[in-house]
């Protein structure tokens, strides 16, 4: 049988301050891994990818076989992101407008993971009460992880 590996992730930021958090929890072999960082002048959109992307990376050094990789996350940002790939390819990742898409390079980078590896991203519910499902408490852990490394930072800029 192979082995299930389940990701959960979260970003955060304050946008007023511009400062951010994201983590990731990854469930491997019945262990789970918590992983986390910190950025200055960011987004809770770049937040949210790069604990996805951080996660992924963990996962692929340390499972020496990955089958499959089941990604949870409460952003309907990354979530979405799948379905809007041909618009953006189409568009060379430049808006209607003529700007260059947010997050471009970090979304690249996603879409080459979903190319060469089995993941399949799950949209949650966030900020569910403890005990709905398993699921939905790894969210919570994830949230109120890099939530709680953002107000470390803003205590830390005062």
């Amino acid at each position: 049988m192979e082995p299930v590996i389940r990701l959960f992730t979260d970003g955060s930021a304050s946008p007023s301050r511009g400062v951010g958090a994201w983590a990731a929890c990854a469930l491997m072999d019945d262990t789970e891994h918590l992983l986390d960082g910190t950025a200055g002048d960011t987004s809770q959109h770049t937040m949210e990818l790069v604990a996805v992307l951080k996660g992924l990376e963990f996962i692929q050094k340390h499972e020496k076989k990955v089958h499959r990789v089941h990604v949870y996350t409460d952003s309907q940002y990354v979530a979405g992101l799948p379905g809007r790939r041909e618009r953006l390819e189409r568009g060379r990742f430049f808006t209607k407008k003529g700007k260059p898409v947010k997050n471009s390079s970090l979304i690249r980078e996603l879409y080459d993971w979903l190319d060469n590896y089995d993941i399949v991203l799950h949209r949650v519910s966030g900020h569910n009460k403890a005990g709905v499902s398993e699921i939905t408490d790894y969210n919570r852990k994830v949230d109120k992880h890099s939530r709680a490394l953002v107000r470390e930072m803003l205590r830390g800029d005062q």
